[in-house]
């Protein structure tokens, strides 16, 4: 009866793994720009766990032994990972590298999916970045930043091409209000990647908020534009960002352009943004 528990709590464990994984593992699919249907063909095949009696026990076993090499190579890699990589800029000073985990976090079930995935580092089921930055992830649900950190800075490591740490990094960095930091992670990030949206408007929101009336902020913005081919997404962020610093001209504009590229329905909601902006004129 306890094998049976046991076989059923390790595919429990599995899929977890495998479902959050995925999410990694999509952005990594953008970056990369790998065939959908071959990353499909992975997971599936790696999600496959066996249920065989023998094959349990076994597993069990090498299982644990990974449990230790895992801890072996986490604090090996922790003892040889640098912050030079993205070192805290020194006009920032974090008071506390803890904040408050998100609401209804579940750290006792958190904590098991860390373990889960940190048995997956060098198993060659998923590559060790996407699980070094699911792990971060998990650290950052608990409010434990630094852990985040540093194993953002390990998913770097081995994949310092990749951008998605950078952009989480810079995420995790604002949390923390290291906001100089966080400005050169998201920075880090598009340079990198500077075909994906998703790290402009990570970057964008950033600095509408941190660095709304800097001359940089108006820079950026002009480099998203160009590197996304005028993506509607960043032009939309554009315009609030006009808006928001008294450039009514220019906001209204960037919404008439967005007009022409989209649905009847979401252009009558562009047309009274217009008219409101107007009155503001």
């Amino acid at each position: 009866m306890l094998i049976v528990m046991k076989i059923h709590k390790e595919i429990a464990i599995g899929s977890i793994v495998a479902s959050a994984l995925i999410a990694v593992l999509v952005v990594l699919l953008v970056e990369n720009a790998r065939p959908a249907h071959l990353v499909t063909k992975e997971i599936k095949q790696n999600e496959a766990l066996s249920t065989n009696y023998n094959a349990s026990s076994t597993k069990a076993r090498a299982t644990d032994e990974r449990d230790r090499n895992v801890s072996k190579v986490i604090t090996y890699s922790f003892n040889k990972t640098s912050d030079n990589i993205l070192p805290i800029d020194k006009r920032d000073s974090i008071s506390s590298w803890d904040f408050t985990p998100a609401s209804g976090v579940a750290t006792t079930s958190i904590q098991n999916k860390i373990v889960a995935f940190s048995r997956e580092i060098g198993s060659g089921k998923y590559p060790n970045y996407a699980v070094y930055i699911q792990i971060a992830q998990e650290y950052e649900m608990l409010g434990d930043g630094h852990s985040a950190y540093r194993f953002y800075i390990l998913a770097i490591k081995d994949s310092p091409q990749n951008g998605l740490a950078f952009n989480n990094l810079g995420n995790l960095m604002t949390k923390l209000g290291a906001y100089n930091t966080a400005n050169n992670a998201y920075a880090k990030s598009v340079e990198l990647k500077p075909s994906i949206k998703l790290y402009w408007l990570s970057y964008l929101n950033f600095l509408s908020v941190h660095e709304k009336s800097s001359k940089e902020t108006a820079r950026v913005f002009a480099e998203a534009m160009s590197a996304t081919d005028n993506a509607t997404d960043i032009r939309i962020a554009r315009a609030q960002w006009e808006e928001s610093i008294g450039n009514i001209t220019k906001a209204i504009s960037d919404w008439r352009a967005v007009r022409l590229v989209v649905g009847e329905e979401q252009q009558k909601a562009i047309d009274l943004k217009i008219e409101s902006l107007q009155h503001k004129q």
